[in-house]
C-alpha cells in the first residue's frame, strides 16, 4: 500500500518518497499468520518523512518546548 500511495502521489507532481526495491528475505513473521518477510528500500531527495513528525510528537507535547 505505501508503495502505491508513493507512486500516485510522485505521478501527480508530488514530491514523496520513492521505492526503489523489495526484497523477500526468506524469513516468516507471525502476524494474524505467518507471512513472507520482506526489505524495502527507498529513496528521497530530502530526509524528511512522515514517521520523522511522528517520533517527535511525543516529546514535544511532553516538553512543551520547540527543538529549533
Amino acid at each position: 500500500m505505501i508503495i502505491l500511495s508513493s507512486e500516485a502521489m510522485a505521478a501527480l507532481g508530488i514530491l514523496t518518497i520513492r521505492a526503489l526495491n523489495v526484497i523477500l528475505s526468506g524469513e516468516q513473521i507471525k502476524r494474524e499468520r505467518l507471512i513472507q518477510s520482506t526489505v524495502l528500500a527507498r529513496v528521497s531527495t530530502n530526509f524528511v518523512c512522515a514517521g520523522t513528525f511522528h517520533f517527535l510528537l511525543p516529546a514535544v507535547i511532553l516538553n512543551h518546548s520547540k527543538f529549533w
